[in-house]
C-alpha cells in the first residue's frame, strides 16, 4: 500500500531511527489493524533538535471495498512526551 502524501512528507522530519516503527503502525491502521492510531517517536526541528511527541489518528470512513476514505489527521501532541519504561 502506498503511503498517503501526507505521511510521506512527515517522513522528512521523523528521526530515522522512528520511522520505521512509525509508518509501520500508521500502516496496520489504514489496513483496519488497529481501531487507532497511536505513537511516539522524536522528530528533528530546524535546528536538527531532537523532540518527543505523540502523534494519534483515526480512520472514520471506508468506501464500499473497505479501504480508508476518509480519517481524522495524525495530530502531534504532547511535545516532548518520553516514551515510558
Amino acid at each position: 500500500m502506498p503511503l498517503p502524501a501526507c505521511l510521506a512528507r512527515a517522513g522528512q522530519t521523523i528521526h530515522p531511527d522512528d520511522w520505521p516503527g512509525l509508518k509501520a503502525r500508521f500502516l496496520d491502521h489504514l489496513l483496519g489493524k488497529t481501531e487507532v492510531f497511536s505513537h511516539q517517536h522524536r522528530v528533528l526541528d530546524r535546528n536538527g533538535k531532537e523532540r518527543w511527541i505523540q502523534s494519534r489518528g483515526k480512520v472514520i470512513e471506508h468506501d464500499a471495498t473497505g479501504s480508508h476514505r476518509a480519517s481524522s489527521v495524525p495530530k502531534p501532541t504532547s511535545p516532548n512526551a518520553r516514551p515510558r519504561s
